[in-house]
């Protein structure tokens, strides 16, 4: 199980607001050969702690015989990974939604996890997400 980085954004593309939410929408390319069954995809590495509120990853058609992708949250502290979403459809497009918002945090990062086999067509998978970096507030503070 490696961690691909290839089409990871850069790290100034994000933004780096102190507070609100924002949304992004991203089209990444996915080639031929860009992963194998049991590797994760990184789309973004969070630089500060914040929240994502939804998610949905999207693919454009099949990724090659058994191939599904499913959104997933790693944690940069102890490499655990949490899914997000269901698994992609094999053999065609599919879109897939968040079942939850997580808290992360920086270092953290989103990913897709590939299954059911390695990547053999060319894609291209979406993201849409809305995050904010709002702080935290102790209510017991005040």
């Amino acid at each position: 199980m490696a961690r691909i980085n290839t089409v990871r954004l850069p790290d100034n593309v994000t933004p780096q607001n102190d507070v609100g939410a924002y949304g992004i929408s991203v089209n990444f390319s996915l080639s031929a050969t860009e992963a194998d069954n049991g590797d994760r995809i990184t789309l973004i590495e969070f630089q500060r702690d914040g929240y994502l509120h939804s998610a949905a990853i999207a693919i454009s058609g099949t990724l090659g015989a058994a191939c599904t992708i499913a959104l997933s949250h790693s944690n940069a502290a102890d490499d655990t990974h949490v899914a997000l979403s269901g698994a992609t459809t094999a053999t065609t497009a599919d879109r897939e939604e968040s079942t939850r918002g997580i808290r992360f945090a920086a270092g953290d990062y989103l990913s897709v996890l590939v299954g059911g086999g390695d990547i053999a067509a060319a894609a291209t998978l979406q993201l849409d997400a809305l995050i904010s970096h709002n702080p935290v507030i102790n209510a017991a503070a005040y």
